[in-house]
């Protein structure tokens, strides 16, 4: 989160802000006992590290050094009980409404087409491959638990979005779909699909922020040339990461499920909605009921594509 700030109003007690935190939180009864702040070096009681620009808020309480320094330390500790953030306006500036009327005309001086991120590219019929990776390479599905939750929901996403999914397999800290979206509404299913199993793992694993790294990625395939190609490409995954010999020995992609093999498991739905996950296969349209399949801790770290 990155609040603008109106230098002249706000900066000198945003600085006191900044640097009472510890106190605050309780881990000690003053700045100076806290090493991992500005505090002490603005203070004077040691060398201020080469990235940090301590003039400008000791000018504004005297052009003595010694007296400036002696003056900051006795405005930080009259902070303790004000409080900095009531007057954010919307909850990203601080600063006065003369200030808020410079950024808007900034803003709309500044701002072209070419400055907005990437658009999706979304047409009627449309086949994606879309993969999504986990906050700093972190796994993403810590046990069979996670897999089956975030299959219910691909389930619930594939029905009311009318997706065909092609392909699917889970991996570790990543996973892959291969989608066809008969309407043009591939990130607003994804945004909930995504959305919704990161609220559902954190609240799971007592958690909180990104369990997602960024956006979803997702490349635009040409059907008839590559449809194919890329539906063996995504069930090899855990053979490539050397998880398993042959992917019908891997319970979380649809390998199985496009194949002849034999089923074993339950459905992915839990009793109130007993039906199996409909999917699109490559070699016709059949109820996919996905296997079980436990993931040794030895296998936790795969990061293949």
């Amino acid at each position: 989160m990155g609040i603008l700030v109106e230098k002249e109003g706000h900066l000198l007690e945003l600085a006191r802000y900044v640097v009472l935190n510890p106190v605050r939180a309780g881990v000690v009864k003053h700045p100076r006992d806290y090493r991992w702040s500005s505090y002490r070096a603005t203070a004077g009681e040691e060398a201020p590290a080469s990235f940090l620009t301590i003039d400008w808020i000791l000018s504004q309480f005297d052009a003595n050094l010694k007296r400036a320094r002696a003056a900051y330390s006795r405005f930080v500790m009259e902070g303790l009980g004000v409080r900095v953030w009531e007057d954010a306006s919307g909850g990203f500036l601080l600063g006065t409404e003369s200030m808020g009327s410079d950024l808007v005309s900034c803003i709309k001086k500044q701002y072209s087409p070419p400055m907005a991120r990437p658009l999706r590219i979304e047409f009627e019929g449309a086949l994606y491959h879309v993969t999504s990776r986990g906050n700093a390479r972190q796994a993403i599905f810590l046990d069979d638990e996670d897999r089956e939750r975030f299959l219910e929901r691909l389930g619930k996403v594939v029905d009311r979005f009318r997706w065909l999914c092609h392909a699917y397999c889970l991996m570790t800290n990543h996973y892959h779909l291969l989608l066809e979206t008969p309407e043009a509404n591939l990130s607003r299913g994804m945004q909930l699909l995504n959305g919704t199993f990161t609220q559902a793992f954190n609240r799971r694993h007592g958690r909180v922020g990104h369990v997602l790294q960024g956006r979803f990625k997702g490349i635009l395939v040409e059907k008839e040339s590559h449809l194919l190609e890329l539906a063996r490409y995504v069930v090899l995954n855990p053979v490539r990461a050397g998880v398993v010999r042959h992917p019908r020995e891997y319970g979380w992609s649809s390998y199985s499920s496009g194949s002849d093999l034999v089923l074993c498991g339950h459905a992915v739905y839990p009793p109130p909605m007993a039906r199996p996950l409909r999917i699109e296969f490559v070699f016709g349209v059949r109820p996919c009921i996905v296997r079980t399949c436990s993931v040794s801790s030895t296998h936790g770290t795969s990061v293949e594509d």
